[in-house]
């Protein structure tokens, strides 16, 4: 699908709504393949603003490559400062209820339109 195509068929994913997560080997990654269940490390513990984390509808899980991993419809369910280890400072975190957007199911494996770059989150 090009990103055109995508863009007109789910307009919300240039939309603030949207919160892309990108998978890598210190950001969830490695948690997933020592056998913690995805979907637990989906649904949190991403670095967010409160007032930016109310407004999520969609989470956008890519993976290391700037692939679609997941399609996500997504709820606000905690939110709190805390830290990822001792020595770090504590952060805004948030964690989401998750479930599936079988619409978008033609996402996965496609290039996504917004690609988190130093920072593993980013909003559409």
């Amino acid at each position: 699908m090009t990103r055109a195509r995508a863009l007109e068929l789910f307009p919300w994913l240039l939309i603030h709504t949207t919160l892309y997560v990108r998978l890598t080997e210190g950001n969830g990654l490695d948690r997933i393949r020592r056998g913690e269940p995805e979907n637990d490390v989906i649904r949190g513990g991403w670095v967010s603003k409160l007032i930016r984390a109310v407004k999520v509808n969609r989470l956008v899980i890519l993976n290391p490559d700037g692939t679609i991993r997941r399609v996500l419809y997504a709820r606000l369910v905690h939110h709190a400062y805390e830290s990822s280890s001792p020595e770090k400072r504590p952060l805004p975190r948030a964690w989401f209820d998750i479930r599936d957007d079988h619409q978008a199911a033609s996402l996965i494996g496609t290039r996504s339109p917004v690609i988190p770059a130093r920072n593993p989150v980013k909003y559409g």
